[in-house]
């Protein structure tokens, strides 16, 4: 398990931070993998 990502809400979190900082959502799906978010949604929703 990596330090501060135990759980989805942690995700949640740290996409949440990409977007302060400014980056674009196409650039965030590239940070994450579009098809480990998907995977994630279908999963934790």
């Amino acid at each position: 398990m990596v330090d501060g990502f135990s759980n989805f809400t942690e995700v949640l979190n740290f996409i949440a931070r990409l977007r302060k900082r400014g980056f674009a959502e196409a650039d965030i799906r590239g940070i994450l993998g579009h098809n480990f978010l998907r995977v994630f949604e279908q999963v934790w929703a």
